[in-house]
């Protein structure tokens, strides 16, 4: 992995007025939530992860609009400049590098606690997830130790892919069959969690619109090369607090 280019980090862009109509209706369709069947699949000691996919989040309609006010957030110096400028990783101290063959692909940054509480509204129309998703209790915790969730983290990141790029170690905004600006349908771009030797892998396919929600720790994944036409996706973090539990609980940890 070789560092191309270094500089500090900081917020590219600057949101401006969100309609307030914006995803404040319900979804437009049902929600169901789909669980990938890791026990069943190519990568079966995956099974005690969790990872799962909910369609119809968002319309076709409103990814597009998410898109464009992405785009118009970025202030540029220069009138022909693209505002998508290419993805970097954080190295430590604030310096970020871009790492091309890790992570090929271009970003977008903003802030807006707004927009990811709206999404994250409607993610909670599917039944079961806001229980399932409400504490995360450790192997090994005492009495009462958990993490809590509090909110999606507020740092959104816009991720565009175009033919040969790729990322490699949730929200889709296109997918297979939709077309964006004249361009090419999407081939490619699938979201793959693999075997640690890289030989095995279960793919999610993008799709408009859906939602992949999936565990950090303990799976290996990567976002495969766009073949094809453009794959925009956005990222967000689910922000989790630590609860220590109950008075008997804090004397048994001190022992």
């Amino acid at each position: 992995m070789v560092a191309q280019n270094l500089e500090p980090r900081k917020q590219r862009s600057r949101p401006g007025p969100i309609p307030d109509e914006f995803l404040a209706s319900p979804p437009p369709k049902p929600l169901k939530i789909n669980h990938i069947d890791f026990a069943s699949s190519a990568v079966p000691e995956n099974a005690e992860c969790l990872a799962l996919t909910i369609d119809s989040i968002l319309s076709k309609a409103e990814c597009e609009q998410l898109i464009s006010l992405a785009e118009a957030s970025v202030t540029n110096t220069k009138e022909d400049e693209m505002p998508w400028k290419p993805a970097t990783i954080t190295i430590g101290q604030g310096i970020q590098a871009t790492v091309r063959d890790y992570r090929h692909c271009d970003r977008i940054e903003w802030d807006q606690q707004s927009i990811v509480d709206r999404i994250w509204d409607r993610c909670t129309q599917a039944p079961g997830l806001r229980e399932l998703l409400a504490e995360v209790v450790p192997e090994g915790s005492f009495d009462g130790q958990k993490w809590e969730f509090r909110r999606l983290n507020q740092h959104m990141r816009f991720l565009r892919y175009e033919p040969g790029q790729f990322f490699k170690p949730m929200l889709y905004l296109s997918d297979s069959t939709t077309e964006r600006g004249g361009r090419e349908s999407l081939r490619g771009g699938v979201t793959s969690f693999l075997s640690q030797d890289r030989e095995r892998r279960v793919d999610v396919d993008p799709r408009a619109g859906s939602v992949l929600i999936f565990q950090q720790r303990g799976l290996l994944h990567e976002g495969t090369v766009v073949e094809r036409g453009v794959k925009y996706a956005m990222r967000v973090d689910m922000v989790y607090e630590w609860v220590e539990g109950g008075e008997e609980a804090n004397k048994r940890v001190k022992v």
